[in-house]
């Protein structure tokens, strides 16, 4: 697994905390103060390990019904221009996706690039747009994973300092098809210690006793795609794989020292599914719950 030297970098400390500072005397009202709950992080490192995943339907056997999956992901944002009223962001993503079967192994990267422009054009609007790319790299086996992309235009009202209303859309593009879904959500700071992240598929609650731990339980989608060669256990041409699974996690948050924080979760996974396709070929199998963790580093300039 390849890391971004940006993560590590102290220059790039330094220059973040430059552009932070000048976020702050800008015109964006974040509305942080307020609550001891952290602002989300712009950069991670995280590891996730969920064993013994089972498929529900077409397996001939045990063995054939169950797999390993193991993920490695880094990014890292900054913004990259910033005045009173405009920003745009820069950032990147790396993921390593490890499946092991019974009979094979198989590692998937992912490299992405992000960019966005947010703006503050009133005290109670503040909008943006992004674009999202990325692609797969050559892993254990040769593949070939064309550029898919996530685009999307949303919006954040501010109802008062603790209320705010998200609205916008989100496209999701690849190779066979275009998915077009509703941004809609909020985020409720109820008190100092307490707030509820309503924005899908990422809902959260989150406790904050101090400015230095806290506790959230919540949920996400992770998921990877890749191929299967030929002459593979299912077919003897080769097999596109699209793995796809919704978790609930219960994690905790400390602050390790100054901007960087650790991370554990626990969880488990449902609602989820892989699907096999080849030319003459199409197969769903929904698959069962299984238990996982989590281990993250994360990077929050401050003020």
């Amino acid at each position: 697994m390849v890391l971004s030297s940006a993560v590590f970098c102290a220059k790039s400390f330094a220059v973040g905390d430059l552009l932070i500072s000048k976020i702050m005397q800008s015109d964006f009202i974040f509305d942080r103060n307020i609550s001891n709950i952290p602002f989300i992080p712009i950069g991670y490192l995280q590891y996730t390990d969920q064993d013994d995943i089972t498929l529900e339907n077409h397996c001939v056997d045990d063995i054939n019904c169950q797999f390993n999956y193991k993920n490695f992901a880094q990014g890292f944002g900054l913004p990259v221009y910033v005045d009173k009223k405009y920003m745009i962001i820069i950032g990147e993503t790396l993921e390593s996706n490890h499946v092991k079967t019974a009979y094979d192994s198989y590692r998937i990267d992912t490299v992405g690039l992000l960019a966005a422009v947010v703006a503050q054009p009133n005290i109670d609007w503040q909008v943006g747009a992004f674009y999202y790319g990325y692609r797969g790299m050559r892993g254990d086996h040769d593949f070939n994973q064309p550029s898919e992309s996530i685009m999307g235009a949303v919006g954040r009202y501010r109802h008062s300092a603790r209320f705010h209303s998200y609205w916008g859309a989100i496209t999701y593009n690849t190779i066979d098809e275009r998915i077009v879904l509703p941004y809609i959500g909020f985020d409720w700071f109820i008190n100092k210690e307490w707030s509820i992240g309503g924005v899908m598929p990422w809902p959260a609650i989150a406790y904050a006793p101090t400015q230095n731990n806290v506790i959230k339980l919540g949920g996400f989608v992770n998921g990877a795609e890749w191929q299967l060669p030929d002459e593979n256990n299912f077919s003897s041409q080769a097999v596109d794989v699209d793995f796809g699974q919704v978790n609930l996690g219960l994690a905790y948050e400390h602050r390790l020292h100054n901007s960087f924080w650790g991370e554990f979760m626990i969880g488990h996974s449902g609602f989820g599914a892989v699907s096999f396709s080849e030319s003459s070929l199409s197969m769903d199998n929904d698959i069962d719950g299984a238990p996982f963790i989590r281990f993250s580093l994360l990077y929050r300039p401050e003020s």
